[in-house]
């Protein structure tokens, strides 16, 4: 999900919804495919704070429904991002990813910054640094 700038009007765009009065949406596999997201480590991340863990390679398969997760997870080897602060992690945003509860629980603040480099998308970003 990617926050816009209005709750999001667009059908290209699936799965809207609001939240503190910002629109979220999961914009097309097209625009999707031309994203690029950086998560800066702003704290260690080891494996007692249970870090982000990804599906390998899930990215260049698209978009996947909710009952096809254990599947793709069964699939692709499952990695921990494990990452010291000052790290970043390069990642697809269609790579299948997600965190757990933290074994030990401390910070594990990232700066997660999205860049998109496609055409112009149907609805305008939340924030953007295009002109």
């Amino acid at each position: 999900m990617f926050p816009f700038a209005d709750p999001v009007a667009a059908p290209s765009c699936t799965l809207p919804s609001l939240k503190d009065d910002i629109g979220y949406a999961r914009p097309p596999r097209h625009v999707l495919e031309a994203m690029l997201a950086v998560r800066l480590h702003l704290d260690d991340c080891d494996a007692e704070n249970v870090p982000l863990r990804v599906a390998s390679g899930s990215h260049l398969s698209g978009i996947f429904r909710s009952d096809e997760i254990s599947w793709v997870v069964s699939k692709y080897v499952e990695a921990p991002c494990i990452a010291p602060a000052g790290d970043t992690l390069r990642m697809r945003p269609l790579l299948l990813h997600a965190s757990s509860t933290a074994i030990k629980p401390r910070h594990r603040r990232v700066l997660h910054i999205a860049y998109h480099a496609g055409n112009a998308v149907a609805e305008p970003w939340h924030r953007s640094l295009s002109g």
